[in-house]
């Protein structure tokens, strides 16, 4: 029994030494690893024989009760010598077992002393660790563990947020930056396609004429006299306007455009030509259009015939396939070119 307490105590020490091993110093190399483990294993197998024989001295101790209760009292007493002799044999082969042990683990220590003085130093270090304040527990470190992977994880949430909050700030200004660049070219194409110079100088030549009437109709005066003096007061005024034409500049801004040395006819020819230019009557537009359409017909119908011609030249063959094809490409071309010539816009057809 006191071999089996020794073995039991040594198996003990080699554990707290190998926790040691595991909690404070630095863990050990390949080769001291297994010699730890050998160690460690024949301890256990000295421990295992140990418990086996003490097994079998228990039952050889119950196996002499029962004996003794069964024979009389001169067979209990030799049943008890036996008993005896049996359990020192049992003593004696745990003994066998432990010192075969102890010379086993010896052995290897011998084999191996590099991994002995590594498990002396490791030995020291535990005792030193143990005459040192105690360290952080492994609990609290497993506490504190999942505690710093949530502070990290928060902290990358914040990083991701500000990356987001940074992207959507680019994208707005990206955008900003398309808006300045589309008014810019909408201002442009405002400036340089709209804005033409020619509608300006008709819209003033117009603004012109309806500034003259309002003024004849601002100037004139309404009385009782007879039709003959009117007349009369109205050959005063032209005369009176045509002295001051001809004392006015030509260039005048509301002055007659009366041209030298021109006859009346002439000039009222001119004049009405002019305002026939510039304020053409719905019926002088009607004769206009009506004038393009014929012309167009007439274009229509000549390349229609030059088509026709064209395709007859090929052959008999031929014709009859490609006399569809023909007509539907001149009906294309015809309609293109009415397209352009009355329903295509200039600032478009110049765009």
């Amino acid at each position: 029994m006191l071999l089996s307490w020794g073995v039991l105590r040594n198996n003990f020490l080699i554990k707290q030494v190998g926790f040691s091993f595991a909690c404070f110093g630095d863990p050990p190399k390949a080769a001291a690893r297994e010699t730890h483990s050998s160690l460690y294993r024949s301890a256990a197998a000295a421990a295992a024989a140990a418990a086996t024989a003490a097994a079998a001295a228990a039952a050889a101790a119950a196996a002499a009760a029962v004996a003794a209760a069964a024979v009389v009292v001169v067979v209990v007493a030799v049943a008890a010598a036996v008993a005896a002799a049996a359990a020192v044999t049992a003593a004696a082969v745990a003994a066998a077992a432990a010192a075969t042990a102890t010379a086993a683990v010896a052995a290897a220590a011998a084999k191996q002393p590099a991994a002995t003085t590594k498990a002396a130093a490791a030995a020291a270090a535990a005792a030193a660790a143990a005459k040192a304040p105690a360290p952080v527990s492994n609990q609290e470190t497993a506490d504190r563990h999942p505690r710093d992977m949530q502070l990290i994880e928060l902290y990358l949430r914040y990083v991701l947020l500000l990356l987001l909050l940074l992207l959507l700030l680019l994208l707005l200004m990206v955008m900003l930056m398309l808006m300045v660049v589309v008014m810019v070219v909408v201002l442009v194409l405002v400036v340089v396609v709209l804005k033409r110079p020619e509608v300006y100088e008709q819209l003033d030549i117009e603004t012109q004429y309806f500034l003259e009437d309002i003024r004849k109709a601002a100037t004139a005066s309404f009385s009782d006299v007879s039709d003959d003096e009117e007349e009369e007061e109205e050959a005063a005024a032209a005369a009176e306007a045509a002295a001051a034409a001809a004392a006015a500049p030509l260039w005048g801004v509301c002055t007659p455009r009366a041209l030298p040395q021109t006859a009346a006819n002439e000039y009222k020819e001119m004049e009405a030509q002019m305002e026939a230019e510039l304020f053409y009557t719905p019926d002088h537009n009607q004769q206009q259009q009506q004038q393009q359409q014929q012309q167009q017909q007439r274009q229509q119908q000549q390349q229609q015939q030059e088509g026709k011609a064209a395709v007859a030249g090929w052959g008999p063959l031929k014709v009859d396939s490609l006399l569809g094809c023909m007509e539907t490409a001149v009906e294309a071309v015809c309609g293109y070119q009415r397209y352009t010539n009355t329903l295509t816009l200039t600032a478009a057809s110049r765009m």
